[in-house]
């Protein structure tokens, strides 16, 4: 099997409770052609400390490595562009510094390439835990996706952009993506300071490249009370990050997105906004029925997009 240099980059900001063990599951992959790169998004407790100590007792496990730390705070989508431009890898791998991956990760996808060399970028099963990687931490992660996420066929681009033009289920740490794709949709989107994956996800759809998935976990999502998506998740019904949400839509689905798909995403979006401005976004029975009730237009059509799965 070829194996193409790899660029690992971890997005770090106030990660010194956490780094080290992202950083050590990097370290454990079994494939070896790995160049790691660090991009600090200047924090303000002893992450890069950290990250420099055990750079200098690692450093020999990879190919070549960086550190970057920003001047000031950019936000996370300007930080994972800033560590991405300093990749020299074939394929690009982000991982945020809370996270981790499991050891034949960089492995697996590079088996898969070679058995799907048109993928560009692929996205894969992921474990999700609350607070550690314990075992008895371990939440349910049986996400669904429709075949067209699934049965890895390269026409598929538009019909995946019509679906993330209702959700995003795809993780970010998920996924791995060429170089070169990266540098066609030029990077992450920038005017969205707070969202780096959702609108990648639309643009490289909306520009005729479709996923593929690999069945099998490569890696471990921490969702904490901390975390910018865990406090905004963790005990509510739904996720809480409107004026994300509206901008995304803005740029990324209202120009390019057909019609039906617009009036759903905006019929979901409205009510979750409407039902968490009077209190009932908590996770609570009464909340759900409430909200499975009002939201049956939306349910039913995304069935009919589900309908057949593998």
């Amino acid at each position: 099997m070829e194996s193409p240099l790899v660029s690992i980059i971890v997005i770090t900001y106030n990660s010194s409770q956490t780094i080290i063990d992202t950083l050590n599951s990097i370290k454990g992959q079994s494939y070896s052609n790995i160049e790691l790169i660090i991009s600090d998004d200047a924090s303000t407790d002893d992450t890069i400390s950290l990250c420099k100590e055990w750079i200098k007792n690692n450093s020999s496990r990879f190919i070549q490595y960086y550190i970057n730390v920003n001047s000031t705070n950019l936000g996370v989508t300007k930080n994972c562009n800033a560590g991405c431009t300093l990749a020299h890898g074939h394929w690009i791998k982000l991982i945020a510094g809370d996270d981790a991956l499991l050891s034949n990760a960089i492995t697996e996808f590079m088996a898969f390439s070679q058995k799907f060399p048109q993928a560009e970028i692929i996205h894969s099963r992921i474990l999700i835990y609350k607070n550690n990687f314990n075992d008895s931490s371990l939440l349910d992660t049986n996400i669904t996706y429709p075949i067209y996420f699934t049965d890895n066929k390269p026409q598929n681009a538009i019909l995946q952009h019509q679906y993330l033009c209702l959700q995003n289920t795809i993780a970010a740490g998920s996924v791995i993506i060429k170089k070169a794709l990266y540098e066609q949709v030029k990077g992450f989107d920038e005017r969205i300071g707070n969202c780096e994956d959702w609108p990648m996800w639309l643009k490289i759809t909306n520009q005729g490249h479709s996923f593929y998935f690999m069945d099998s976990p490569t890696f471990k999502y921490r969702l904490t009370t901390t975390s910018i998506y865990g406090k905004e998740t963790i005990n509510y019904l739904f996720k809480r990050f409107y004026n994300t949400e509206n901008k995304i839509y803005k740029l990324h689905i209202k120009p390019y997105s057909p019609p039906i798909y617009k009036f759903m995403n905006r019929y979901n979006f409205y009510l979750r906004l409407c039902l968490d401005q009077i209190g009932l976004n908590k996770n609570r029975i009464y909340a759900k029925i409430i909200y499975s009730i009002l939201n049956i237009p939306y349910i039913f059509f995304y069935k009919q997009i589900l309908k057949t799965t593998f």
